[in-house]
């Protein structure tokens, strides 16, 4: 072998030790690299599993709900947005904790209404805290729920806070209001921004009985000073309403609609607690166990009958006549699941409606009994 063979054939030799070493060094790496805090091997089929969200809580708040825009809001008004949460389960879910990355919103649930039982729903309420801050703020709010399996979700809120227009009061409230009557509140509004020309052009509400005047505009040396007059017509609807009505002006497009959360109640109005009963699996023959129904009204009101379309629904309570009248009632009820005959379960389901007659005129609320039907050999 000639010098220049032993030189190539050396060469290839080493070439080829290295990249046996080196080359299988690196492909040890790839696979056994530490990677950063948080970051899951994207082939690690469990990472994947565990850092995404179940689907089922998709079923109880939608993508397109979790999202919330306060937009533009004066300082110290009092900003806040439900995000209502359905429970479609046959199981009972419990929202273990809500917390926010930003103290610029406080979370927490609606009535402190921590377990939602089948059918019923509640809310996680973000207070934007315009008492605290000012400018561009976001937050995301984490949902941890434990029963009956452990998930959690985010919310998201984003605002901005301005500090050169006050309102007050800072939260309109209409309750007890009579039905049929109109109903006024005035709010005083100061600017002391840079724009002397500003001024309310005009006034905005996804509520059609909500409408807001201009009783006075004054520009001052330093700011301008405005009552606007709040109106709540006498078409409303009986019950209970959230709203929002916004104050349009002359700002520039991102900051022109300010506004002002309403709330109030028109009319003596019921609500039941849940709405609708579940009692659960029942086995042909199998009688359910007690629920209890809560029936709140604004005012004292007397139930006068509790009428069900399904004669094995059991309600027990009697009317009184006599008795005076109250605001809360405790209704317990239960259900006898029979094999066949009147009131038994079509199609392995049953639902009946339950209509309560009070001494209110043309108020008639209602609620619903509901139960599935577990096969003989489960």
């Amino acid at each position: 072998m000639n010098l220049f063979s032993r030189t190539f054939f050396v060469t290839v030799l080493v070439v080829g030790v290295f990249y046996v070493v080196f080359g299988n060094a690196q492909v040890f790496c790839q696979d056994h690299s530490v990677l950063p805090p948080g970051v899951a091997h994207t082939h690690s089929q469990e990472n994947i599993v565990q850092n995404s969200e179940p689907s089922w809580t998709q079923n109880m708040i939608k993508n397109e709900d979790r999202f919330f825009d306060f937009k533009t809001v004066a300082k110290n008004v009092h900003a806040e947005h439900r995000f209502v949460l359905k429970n479609p389960f046959t199981e009972p879910v419990h929202i273990a904790s809500v917390t926010s990355s930003c103290s610029c919103t406080s979370p927490y649930i609606l009535d402190g209404k921590e377990e939602i039982q089948t059918y019923e729903e509640t809310a996680i309420v973000a207070r934007f805290r315009t008492d605290l801050y000012e400018g561009p703020k976001n937050a995301t709010l984490t949902v941890v729920i434990d029963k009956p399996y452990r998930a959690e979700f985010q919310l998201n809120v984003r605002g901005e806070i301005r500090s050169d227009i006050s309102i007050e009061p800072n939260l309109v409230k209409l309750d007890n209001i009579k039905e049929g009557e109109e109903t006024t509140r005035t709010l005083n509004i100061v600017y002391t921004g840079s724009n002397s020309s500003w001024k309310i052009v005009d006034f905005k509400s996804n509520n059609e009985h909500l409408t807001g005047k201009i009783l006075e505009f004054q520009p001052t040396l330093g700011k301008i000073t405005a009552k606007v007059q709040v109106l709540l017509d006498a078409e409303t609807p009986r019950g209970h309403f959230i709203d929002r009505l916004f104050l349009v002006t002359n700002d520039h497009e991102s900051r022109r609609e300010i506004p002002i959360l309403v709330q109030g109640t028109v009319g003596t109005v019921i609500n039941i607690t849940p709405q609708t009963v579940f009692f659960g699996y029942l086995k042909t023959g199998e009688e359910s166990s007690i629920k209890s129904v809560i029936i709140r009204g604004t005012k004292p009101f007397r139930i006068k009958k509790l009428l069900c379309d399904n004669p094995k629904v059991e309600i027990n309570y009697t009317p009184q006549e006599e008795s005076p009248p109250k605001i809360i009632y405790k209704i317990p009820i239960r259900y006898t699941n029979p094999a066949e005959g009147e009131g038994s379960p079509t199609d392995g389901k049953m639902r009946a409606e339950i209509k309560i007659e009070t001494d209110i005129p043309d108020l008639t609320p209602t609620f619903f009994v509901t139960t599935a039907i577990k096969n003989e050999n489960e």
